[in-house]
């Protein structure tokens, strides 16, 4: 297609901004009479075009949104769903670069709030010519975009507003216990979101609130920790210091009142599995193929793996506690002396070669019950079929070295590592 008129980029323009001037200034109604919806998308993106005639997209966009602030909620920082400042459009014609940044609430220029949708009609904008004109994206609406009525919020350090997006996730998603992270921001209801966030993270009173509704949702049969997964992640994922920071670490503290005794699917990524399970993340595979853990998929398994941990509650539920019983984590040194880990519990509890009983407390290595003297049987067992193992081994002739295994000599001390425990 022949453009009559390319008009110069600015410095500081977002290209999808420049994408939309293009097709102003050429007198096209809809941008997609210029560009496809393919194209469309990779320029929002920042990712590469090829446009013939070509047109000058700089990829100012990763200068002015890049940066090294971690989040759960997307992998890249650059946001796919419109705000634009009024005044910037107004005064410059042309939309910020800073604008797809997820961490941009409020105008470098002008310190007003983002606008992320038509108040009027309450519809999310979207990127069309109409708004280079101030106006709303809505074919039914079209009215002039203004400020909302309410306060803004101060303006917030991009960490600060990483951790109000964050907040605001779990608030919407109390019965999630992952995080399914995309590659690329998408927020509707920016502005919302993140007031809603940041009441949150200064009021203790909702805070505990909610830190009651997310432990007391998951079944008593699960140990505390599992239940407060949710707050686990909020908390781990803090950027900031907040108001509520104290009250979310002591989350052992809420009284658990669900008499719900119904377990149901529990997922977390590979790595949240191996922390509540207190199992090495190479023995979460062996985990899967005996049938204690369930992948989603049939993927092999990585760090983004998400896996339902419930069949392993499901497993100890039915087991009760006796007098001469212990928690394992009072046993911790006679695991790490006889070289078990979890995992092993686990497989000899399916075998039944393991009396146990079971008790939900605050995590799963005080929640298992168990003699001395069955770790002790259990650490033999586990011996012999080792010895048993080895011997079916093929035997070499005795001038053969190049086969011969290196001696091994492992310290108590180093076990903790080894063994997954988390003391």
């Amino acid at each position: 297609m022949h453009l009559a008129i390319t008009p110069k980029a600015s410095l500081d323009e977002s290209n999808i901004g420049f994408a939309l001037r293009v097709a102003l200034r050429n007198g096209f109604t809809y941008v997609e009479r210029v560009y496809s919806k393919s194209t469309l998308n990779k320029i929002i993106r920042g990712n590469p075009v090829t446009i013939t005639p070509q047109i000058h997209l700089k990829s100012r966009l990763y200068a002015s949104t890049q940066t090294y602030i971690a989040t759960p909620l997307f992998e890249r920082a650059i946001q796919i769903d419109p705000k634009v400042c009024l005044r910037c459009i107004k005064e410059k014609g042309y939309i910020n670069a800073e604008v797809q940044s997820p961490f941009v609430h409020q105008c470098s220029a002008h310190h007003e709030p983002l606008i992320d949708k038509c108040y009027a009609c309450n519809n999310q904008l979207t990127w069309d010519i109409a708004l280079l004109k101030g106006r709303c994206t809505s074919k039914q609406c079209g009215i002039e975009l203004a400020q909302p009525a309410h306060t803004s919020l101060p303006l917030l350090l991009d960490t600060q507003v990483a951790d109000c997006l964050l907040a605001s996730h779990f608030l919407s998603n109390r019965e999630e216990t992952l995080i399914k992270q995309p590659r690329y921001a998408s927020f509707s209801n920016y502005q919302e979101k993140l007031r809603e966030g940041f009441r949150f993270l200064n009021n203790h009173t909702s805070a505990r609130s909610w830190m009651h509704s997310c432990i007391n949702q998951h079944s008593s049969l699960f140990p505390t920790n599992f239940a407060a997964t949710n707050i686990s992640i909020l908390f781990k994922n803090l950027k900031a210091i907040w108001p509520v920071s104290c009250v979310l670490q002591k989350y052992e503290t809420i009284e658990r009142t669900s008499a719900n005794n119904e377990i149901g699917p529990f997922y977390a990524d590979t790595e949240i599995a191996s922390q509540l399970l207190s199992v090495p993340k190479n023995k979460i595979q062996t985990l899967v193929e005996s049938g204690l853990i369930k992948p989603k998929g049939s993927k092999k398994l990585n760090y983004k793996s998400i896996i339902d941990i419930s069949p392993v509650i499901e497993l100890l539920a039915p087991h009760f506690t006796s007098s001469e019983m212990k928690p394992l984590s009072e046993q911790k040194e006679s695991l790490l002396y006889y070289n078990i880990c979890l995992s092993d519990i686990f497989l000899a509890i399916k075998e039944d070669e393991l009396n146990v009983g079971f008790q939900a407390n605050s995590d799963l290595i005080s929640s298992i019950y168990c003699t001395p003297d069955a770790l002790r049987g259990l650490a033999n067992n586990k011996r012999q079929h080792k010895i048993k193992v080895n011997s079916s081994k093929p035997t070499f002739a005795k001038g053969d070295i190049s086969l011969r295994s290196p001696r091994t000599s492992t310290k108590n001390k180093n076990k903790s590592n080894q063994l997954g425990f988390h003391f």
